[in-house]
């Protein structure tokens, strides 16, 4: 266990934890029969990003670095501006993401 995962059971312990003293759906009954969907499947997300995606995401850089007329700025720090263009475009991503996990059944 690497110190991101522990860093993250961690932190969904103390969550979780927390949620129990502050509920946000005061009389739920059963907490853990609730969450157990959501930990199998974050538990599965892990295994994909750590043995499918990963081998994706370099052979992805590996065929840019090679196919693309520009140069990728890799292993230089980013600027300011790239940081925030990538934090915004990212949180636009997602909010796209989230809304197709609600309107598409199999997501």
């Amino acid at each position: 266990m690497g110190t991101e995962s522990f860093a993250i059971g961690i932190t969904l312990t103390v969550i979780f934890m927390l949620e129990g003293l502050f509920p946000h759906y005061p009389g739920r009954v059963s907490r853990v029969r609730h969450a157990m969907p959501h930990v199998l499947t974050a538990f599965l997300n892990g295994l994909l990003r750590r043995f499918l995606l990963a081998w994706l995401t370099i052979g992805a850089i590996g065929w840019a670095q090679a196919s693309l007329p520009i140069s990728l700025p890799f292993g230089r720090p980013a600027s300011g501006f790239e940081l925030a263009l990538v934090f915004v475009l990212f949180d636009i991503w997602m909010y796209f993401w989230h809304m197709a996990n609600h309107r598409i059944w199999f997501l």
